[in-house]
């Protein structure tokens, strides 16, 4: 669910995905659910990465398996087929471990999104 959000220290507003807090009664409650709602959305593009980083390798060592298991009898297929699946689960393990591990780290930080500018030059026109 989006929500407007008031950013005092730059004087915009801003959609953004509904954070955990109470309801903004003033400036400085404002201030903390846009410094909450930076937060979460840093948090959430790096899980995202997380998670694009696990299944790109998963993607690339079952095509490498692929390749060198064409011309293979039937056992030794299900051999590579058995250490693809404990390649897999590791990988797996590993990334939503760190998944897990990011998400707390975050709670340590203050993070203050300072957006997209773009300055842009003004020529007078002759």
């Amino acid at each position: 669910m989006e929500k407007e959000l008031y950013d005092p220290a730059t004087g915009e507003t801003r959609k953004v995905l509904k954070a955990a807090t109470p309801l903004l009664v003033n400036a400085s409650s404002e201030r903390e659910a846009y410094l909450q709602a930076s937060n979460d959305r840093l948090r959430e593009i790096c899980t995202k990465k997380i998670d694009t980083t696990m299944i790109g390798s998963l993607d690339a060592v079952e095509s490498e398996i692929a390749v060198y298991s064409e011309g293979l009898s039937e056992s030794e297929k299900l051999k590579l087929k058995g250490l693809y699946s404990k390649i897999r689960s590791r990988v797996l393990d590993n990334g939503n471990n760190q998944k897990r591990a990011i998400t707390e780290e975050f709670k340590h930080y203050i993070i203050d999104w300072q957006k997209y500018t773009m300055t842009m030059q003004v020529k007078p026109r002759n």
